[in-house]
């Protein structure tokens, strides 16, 4: 995701597109291309993340959507 948010972004006028920068790992893509951090250590800090993430820490990212999901039908 990091690196497609990477490439996208130049095609973006404005700066405005930064405040996603998060949500689309850009720093941890730019971590892997400057030699800092292994794609191995993103994945696990990441899925750590997942794994932990607020409101409803045990599920997964996945599950906390999809059942906010199935609350809209």
């Amino acid at each position: 995701m990091g690196s497609i948010w990477f490439e996208t972004k130049k095609s973006l006028e404005g700066s405005d597109w930064d405040k996603y920068d998060g949500e689309f790992f850009l720093a941890e893509y730019k971590s892997v291309k400057e030699g800092k951090k292994s794609k191995e250590d993103v994945i696990k800090e990441v899925l750590q993340r997942v794994r932990n993430h607020e409101p409803d820490k045990g599920t997964t990212i996945e599950q906390f959507y999809m059942k906010q999901f199935k609350s809209f039908k």
